[in-house]
């Protein structure tokens, strides 16, 4: 019996370690909000780009191109939560094409995040629980 229960505790801890390294891995990742990217400076266009159909569009119209190594910073618009991506530039300078709104925040480039979510059953109502025949007019 005490075998068992010693195995039994080993497992466990194996797999509380496991979970703790993910948990560590996860908030990190969380707070990640830029990288190091290579992108391509098109003299041209005037901006920066790292997807393939836009550099080879500007390679066809025979623009002038740099290849740099330059950081990738993640915003989240604080009115709808729409996420945006912006090479070299810390600071997002555009309104939201969602909600119009002027109000970001830098989030996780990797799109995670660990904060709680609250369910429906979860939020409280001001007034309690509203049932469908009191609603009647």
């Amino acid at each position: 019996a005490a075998d068992s229960e010693a195995g039994e505790r080993e497992r466990w801890e194996v797999r509380t370690d496991a979970l703790g390294k993910k948990e560590a891995a996860a908030l990190e990742m969380e707070k990640t909000c830029k990288k190091r990217i290579d992108a391509t400076w098109c003299e041209d266009c005037n901006r920066y780009s790292d997807v393939k159909a836009l550099v080879e569009r500007c390679t066809a119209q025979g623009h002038s191109l740099q290849q740099k190594t330059v950081y990738k910073y993640a915003h989240q618009c604080g009115g709808c939560g729409e996420r945006v991506y912006v090479i070299d530039e810390s600071v997002h300078r555009h309104k939201c094409r969602k909600c119009g709104v002027h109000k970001w925040a830098h989030c996780s480039i990797y799109g995670v995040d660990t904060t709680a979510k609250k369910s429906e059953e979860e939020i409280l109502l001001t007034r309690g629980v509203e049932h469908s025949r009191s609603l009647k007019v």
